[in-house]
């Protein structure tokens, strides 16, 4: 189910709430261009993900993500 979406500034502290096996998608120009998924956080609380396509083992979830135009999709994973 969808945490929050938006940018940086508005989804930043919801960010937290992230768990592992969540998922945060990354959206550039309308369009999900990009997902990983949470493996854990740091001694900060802040969210750590992996992703393939980039080979990012444990990285903070907006790393290489600061553009103005990128859009955030938090998603919590129910099993």
């Amino acid at each position: 189910s969808l945490i929050v979406h938006g940018t940086y500034d508005k989804v930043l502290k919801l960010s937290y709430k992230l768990l592992p096996g969540d998922i945060v998608g990354y959206e550039k120009k309308g369009k999900v261009v990009h997902i990983s998924v949470v493996t854990g956080a740091d001694s900060r609380g802040y969210s750590l993900v992996n992703c393939h396509n980039t080979d990012r083992f444990k990285v903070p979830w907006d790393l290489g993500w600061s553009d103005k135009g990128i859009k955030f999709w938090l998603i919590r994973v129910n099993y």
